[in-house]
């Protein structure tokens, strides 16, 4: 029997809603706020090291995040997942074992198995590399489960405030080093060294009981019966899915390439990624709160469905069809003329991001109703696809093969999603296209505004300023003729948990896109 002081109240699914809401309003906050310090990083970073030593950054990067995800083997998205269904019922005691589970395969398997892959395809001075071990990946893994402990309370609202803060500490110590050093890899172990400090700030707000769970490593055999079918399958597919949708073409163009293809990419590939990070923000917090819905209300998450395809569609179409084009035709001004070339880059991938960004509810919602098999067979097919692009394309075209290759990939995989998860939830045709409209229409738009003003290509600020407010324009005129966009209840339901003092501004900007009134709520 479960001792009492285990057991928790069962979470309702409004309560669930509110808090994936809030989460939602306070990441995207924290984004917002951490974009402009970004940029200013990024274009430090781009400017000292130059083009070839920022490709060795991002080379360094794709290494270790690629060998984390596969020693993970999908333990973490496991637990995640039963841990998020376990503590919406109140079945605290079951999330204890499955964070003492987790914290021992991070020290046992995944810690050990990363290091051995820096150890053989990293070259790294030995006082970097021993700094970059200690405090980028052994401390990590003995704290690691409080990052996955706080998204199971689906606390995502405090994590989001804990990584403003963390987001501060990682830019000043990222800048003192660069400029302390001058080098790829000094950079790349202050990036994996601050984040120990930030996973560690997460301590105060998670439960203590579970606190207690994260630091007391549990026998593997705790886990519960179909646990390993799913992580398994699910955590291949997250590898592999991070392989599609993430930057892996680096490592063809390191290999059929040459140096500056890399550095070229990875900048506007970066660049892409940190302009759509705030509709990317909508994503976090969805995946425990979508799990404990399905647990506590299957009958909600058909709606929820299609109000996240509706809000995330419409926020990646709006940054698609200004912010985009705006910033790329900055690019050249901005990083300087060896990075010239990365304008029209930054275009081309940003649209690829922006149809990532529908595919992450998308992937949310597999794996609410644990199809980790399914999500394994469409990210294979995905990155079989990508990488017989790549190896077909990039030595003929070079950087592009790769954009075309990413984007490849991206598309397969976005429009399997979107068709298993909607004939599995009984969403219809009218409605499944409806919701996802706005982000067809972003690329549209950007492409347009792109090609009208090629003429102002020698003042950049004049045309990054006709950009957005044509791109903007153009988007709310095409949003508003075809009825895409939110509905008055998914606009309700955003301003009602934004902070305070920008309640009023978000309610207008959301005003101009809430057309969508005859889809369902």
């Amino acid at each position: 029997m479960t001792p009492p002081e285990e057991e928790a109240p069962r979470t309702t699914p409004a309560g669930l809603q509110h808090q994936a809401i809030r989460g939602a309003g306070w990441t995207v906050l924290h984004t917002m706020l951490a974009l402009p310090t970004a940029f200013v990083v990024n274009l430090l970073l781009a400017r000292v090291l130059g083009v070839v030593d920022y490709g060795r950054l991002t080379f360094l990067t794709l290494v270790i995040t690629t060998a984390g995800s596969i020693a993970a083997l999908g333990v973490g998205t496991g637990v995640l997942q039963f841990g998020a269904k376990a503590h919406a019922a109140g079945r605290t005691a079951e999330v204890q074992q499955l964070l003492g589970a987790d914290s021992a395969w991070r020290l046992l398997v995944s810690a050990p198995l990363v290091t051995l892959v820096v150890l053989i395809f990293v070259d790294l001075d030995p006082g970097i590399m021993a700094v970059a071990l200690a405090f980028g990946v052994w401390v990590p893994s003995a704290l690691g489960g409080l990052g996955i402990a706080i998204n199971i309370e689906n606390k995502t609202a405090r994590a989001a405030q804990v990584a403003m803060v963390g987001n501060i500490v990682t830019q000043v110590a990222v800048i003192a080093v660069l400029f302390w050093r001058e080098s790829a890899d000094a950079v790349w172990a202050a990036r994996m060294v601050t984040g120990s400090v930030v996973v560690l700030m997460l301590y105060p707000a998670i439960t203590k009981a579970y606190r207690r769970a994260v630091l007391l490593p549990r026998s593997l055999r705790t886990l519960p019966r179909g646990f390993w079918s799913f992580a398994v399958p699910a955590g291949l597919s997250s590898t592999i899915g991070m392989l599609v949708v993430s930057r892996s073409e680096v490592l063809f163009l390191q290999w059929l390439s040459d140096p500056v293809s890399v550095g070229l990419f990875g900048l506007a590939f970066g660049l892409a990624l940190h302009l759509f990070a705030p509709a990317q923000a909508f994503i976090g917090p969805l995946v425990p709160a979508v799990s404990g819905l399905a647990e506590v209300d299957p009958q909600m998450v058909t709606r929820a469905y299609t109000r996240t395809l509706r809000c995330s569609s419409t926020v990646a179409s709006i940054m698609t069809a200004s912010a985009l084009p705006a910033f790329a035709a900055l690019v050249p001004r901005l990083y300087g003329p060896e990075f010239a070339e990365a304008a029209e880059l930054v275009l081309a991938l940003g649209i690829v991001c922006s149809f990532g960004i529908v595919g992450g509810p998308l992937t949310a919602f597999a794996m609410a109703r644990l199809g980790g098999t399914r999500l394994l067979r469409i990210d294979v097919i995905a990155l079989l696809i990508n990488v017989a692009a790549a190896m077909a394309l990039i030595p003929l075209a070079g950087v592009w093969g790769a954009v075309v290759a990413n984007a490849s990939g991206m598309i397969v995989r976005v429009s399997m999603l979107l068709t298993g998860e909607a004939s599995h939830l009984g969403v219809d045709v009218r409605t499944r296209w409806a919701s996802i409209l706005p982000v067809l229409l972003g690329p549209l738009v950007a492409g347009t505004v792109w090609l009208i003003t090629l003429g102002l290509s020698h003042n950049d600020v004049l045309r990054a300023c006709l950009l957005a407010a044509s791109g903007g324009l153009g988007l709310i005129l095409l949003a508003r003729l075809t009825k895409a966009g939110i509905t008055d209840a998914d606009r309700a339901a955003i301003v009602r948990v934004a902070p305070g003092r920008i309640r009023r501004a978000v309610d207008f900007a959301l005003g101009l896109f809430t057309s969508a009134r005859t889809l369902p709520n």
